[in-house]
């Protein structure tokens, strides 16, 4: 399947994503699961990833390098010398470009509001 609960995108999807791309650009590292990453390690989460990366508006609303910049210098405890790891890939590229609003509009639920509501 092409989403974590079918061929569409739901609201797990919305909710999950954060986290995942997150993941292998900060926690990963700072939390010291060492060189191991979740997208490296799983083929199919890699590719859904790489599939909510394309959808429309997802790559201009997530900033990776500014996560890793939020937590690496914020959470003092966990990395005192504020040291800024390199990462091993470009961390805003998590997949391919964006895919069209077109070709991506028959990936979503849609709700059709009436004059009703």
């Amino acid at each position: 399947q092409r989403f974590l609960c079918g061929d569409r995108v739901t609201e797990a999807d919305v909710m999950l994503l954060p986290c995942a791309i997150r993941f292998d650009a900060v926690y990963a590292a700072l939390f010291l699961r060492g060189s191991l990453g979740l997208w490296r390690e799983r083929p199919a989460l890699k590719r859904w990833l790489a599939q909510c990366w394309s959808l429309p508006g997802v790559q201009e609303t997530v900033d990776v390098r500014a996560c890793q910049e939020s937590y690496y210098r914020t959470l003092f405890p966990l990395n005192p010398s504020q040291i800024l790891p390199l990462p091993l890939h470009d961390p805003d590229h998590l997949g391919p470009e964006a895919m069209r609003s077109e070709e991506a509009s028959s990936l979503f639920h849609k709700k059709r509001l009436t004059e009703d509501q």
